[in-house]
């Protein structure tokens, strides 16, 4: 699979995401992810304008069978729908949008720097099928390791901060002699703590 570094308007959605039922145009495609994501879109918006893009994710793409010499992106939809919209407001035109949400997409858009994402990451496949184990293995879940394993809340915990009923928890199980029960009781969540929302990471 060769790294590619590619322009937003080199870019098209997939009809075919999964996400999505098949759709018969991009036009159509750009509709139904609005339909599908709506405020999560413009959270994904606002975050690639203030962040920018994670630079542990690459888009994945095949080359266009319409032979523009675009590539279609088979994962990574919702990211290149955000930066079209946020490149070009106008590709809303004719879509049924929430007003608010084609408002605070707009007020992104104006702020919004392409040379801040571009070139944009890539890595292209030659079929479908080269590509359905790396997205399977992405949106199926841990797969006993194979996939993406979220943190418990507390190694989420530790990557916020750690405070002090987390160093006593790991010298507790780091020197003292606790059988397995033990082990697997202290791996639950700390009594009147929350977490709040685990993180993912590969």
């Amino acid at each position: 699979m060769p790294p590619k570094n590619l322009r937003i308007d080199q870019l098209d959605l997939d009809v075919a995401n999964p996400r999505i039922s098949k759709a018969s145009a991009q036009h159509e495609a750009m509709q139904r992810i609005i339909d599908d994501q709506d405020v999560k879109l413009a959270n994904l918006a606002e975050s690639i304008v203030e962040d920018g893009l994670n630079p542990m994710d690459r888009l994945l793409v095949i080359k266009s069978e319409t032979g523009s010499g675009k590539y279609t992106v088979l994962e990574g939809n919702r990211r290149i729908a955000a930066m079209k919209i946020l490149r070009n407001p106008a590709v809303l035109t004719g879509l049924d949008v929430r007003g608010p949400l084609q408002r605070k997409l707009e007020r992104l858009a104006q702020t919004f720097d392409p040379t801040t994402v571009e070139p944009i990451p890539c890595y292209e496949v030659s079929t479908r099928g080269e590509g359905n184990s790396w997205i399977e293995q992405r949106h199926t879940g841990e797969d006993e390791g194979r996939g993406i394993v979220r943190w418990s809340g507390v190694a989420a915990s530790r990557f916020r901060g750690r405070d002090p009923a987390l160093q006593a928890l790991d010298l507790v199980r780091q020197y003292g002699s606790l059988n397995d029960e033990q082990k697997t009781n202290h791996r639950r969540p700390l009594p009147h703590y929350n977490p709040g929302p685990s993180f993912v990471h590969a």
